[in-house]
C-alpha cells in the first residue's frame, strides 16, 4: 500500500493530515489580510528551501511511474507514441454517386409521386405549379424577357 507520499505508514500519514489541516487554517484565518497572508506564504517559502537544503532530493514522479510500467508489462516505454490520430470517418448513409438510376427507374419514381392540381389551369400533374404554368401569361412574359435577354447576350 502506497499513498501520496510515498509507503504507506500511519504515523507519517497523521503527521501529514495534520500539517494539511494547520496550513488550510491559517488560509482560513488570514483570507481577509493580504499582507499577512503575503508574509505567511513567505515563510512557507523559506521552511521549504530550508528542507529542500536538508533533505537529499527524492527520485522524480516520471521515472517512477516508467519504471512501474517496465516493471507489470515487463516492456520497455517507447520513447516516441506508435498510437497516431484516427482518419476522418465517413458520413452516415449512401454517396450522392453510390448507383446512377435508370431512365425507367426514375420515371416509376415519377409516375409513384402524388400529382397535384395547378392553381392556375386546374390540371392535376407534376410538371408544373401556378407559377410556372405555360397559360400563365406572367410566366409567358417572363420566358419572353429570358430568351430576349439570352439572345442579346449571343449576338454580341
Amino acid at each position: 500500500m502506497t499513498n501520496r507520499y510515498g509507503e504507506k505508514n500511519e504515523p507519517i500519514e497523521k503527521l501529514t493530515n495534520e500539517a494539511t489541516f494547520v496550513v488550510d487554517e491559517c488560509l482560513y484565518l488570514l483570507g481577509k489580510d493580504e499582507g499577512k497572508l503575503g508574509n505567511f506564504v513567505e515563510e512557507l517559502k523559506s521552511i521549504k528551501k530550508r528542507i529542500e537544503d536538508e533533505v537529499p532530493k527524492p527520485p522524480s514522479r516520471k521515472k517512477e511511474i516508467q519504471n512501474v510500467v517496465e516493471d507489470i508489462y515487463a516492456v520497455e516505454k517507447p520513447k516516441k507514441p506508435v498510437v497516431n490520430n484516427p482518419s476522418k470517418g465517413k458520413t452516415k448513409g449512401w454517396s450522392k454517386e453510390a448507383r446512377r438510376k435508370s431512365g425507367r427507374e426514375m420515371a416509376l419514381e415519377e409516375r409513384s409521386k402524388p400529382k397535384r392540381k395547378c392553381g392556375y389551369c386546374g390540371e392535376k400533374t407534376n410538371k408544373h405549379t401556378k407559377t410556372t404554368c405555360p397559360l400563365n401569361p406572367k410566366y409567358i412574359e417572363k420566358l419572353a424577357k429570358f430568351d430576349a435577354a439570352k439572345q442579346a447576350t449571343n449576338a454580341s
